[in-house]
């Protein structure tokens, strides 16, 4: 009994010494398999292309996602971020948008008649020997005075007068004193609502204290046509009575009005 005890004894520590002397065999086998394959270890940091470029991983995630994208085309490494279509069509609807402004501005603009007044070019000309018509049937009632002043009723003060008065009942007819064309239609407190008109020749007649005007500016009227009727007097004329004023130039010096009346 005492012997096979000892046999068995001897039998487990041979198998013990068997065992621990198998593990540090491997565990100096695993080592070194180990320190092997680090030999092959690649460092992605240094990997370079066929271009000889290197590429380097950032921490930034924006950059990183970019190199993501990185298309491979044979051989070759292709980074490209995707296109922004947005900005394109942005793009592309701001040029479409320029080139319709810029057709816009090339474009004439048309002129209608409330815009401008296209001036007619009528050649007058007017004889002084030929005379002037009266405008309306009636007295004159205060003169041409440029010498000396006269006597304002209604302003009772004396005043140099341009033009001649000739009296005529409200909502009489007055004529044209001779061809001519219609340059300007305007109101004044003293002459109320008047109309001057080019004789041609350096000639120009004005004629107020008008209403129910029958022609416009740029009109060519005959000598007799009917430009108007007369109005009640203005305020500066209450004390004469109703009248129309009469005032002609020549060459933009007054003219008496009598010394061309036929």
């Amino acid at each position: 009994m005492q012997k096979n005890n000892k046999k068995q004894k001897k039998s487990l520590i041979f198998s013990t010494a068997v065992v621990v002397v198998g593990c540090i065999a491997t565990a100096i086998y695993v080592n070194q398999t180990m320190e092997s394959a680090s030999d092959y270890k690649v460092d992605l940091a240094q990997l370079n292309t066929e271009t000889g470029e290197s590429v380097s991983i950032s921490n930034d995630p924006e950059l990183n996602r970019g190199a993501s994208l990185a298309r491979v085309s044979g051989g070759d490494v292709v980074n490209e971020r995707p296109k922004d279509s947005g900005a394109e069509n942005k793009k592309s609807i701001k040029t479409e948008k320029s080139s319709e402004t810029e057709l816009q501005d090339s474009e004439p603009i048309e002129e209608t008649a409330s815009d401008s007044v296209v001036a007619q070019t009528t050649e007058l000309s007017f004889e002084p020997e030929n005379g002037i018509g009266w405008p309306v049937v009636g007295d004159v009632i205060l003169n041409f005075s440029m010498d000396s002043a006269v006597y304002f009723a209604t302003l009772e003060q004396y005043k140099y007068n341009p033009a001649i008065l000739i009296g005529a009942d409200q909502g009489n007819p007055v004529s044209a004193v001779a061809q001519g064309q219609v340059v300007k239609i305007a109101k004044s407190p003293e002459l109320g609502q008047y109309l001057v008109m080019d004789l041609g020749s350096g000639y120009e007649v004005t004629y107020g204290q008008l209403e129910e005007l029958q022609v416009s500016e740029g009109d060519v009227v005959a000598r007799g046509q009917v430009l108007g009727y007369v109005a009640k007097a203005s305020k500066y004329y209450s004390v004469e009575g109703n009248h129309i004023y009469l005032k002609i130039i020549k060459d933009g010096e007054p003219v008496n009005p009598l010394s061309l009346l036929q």
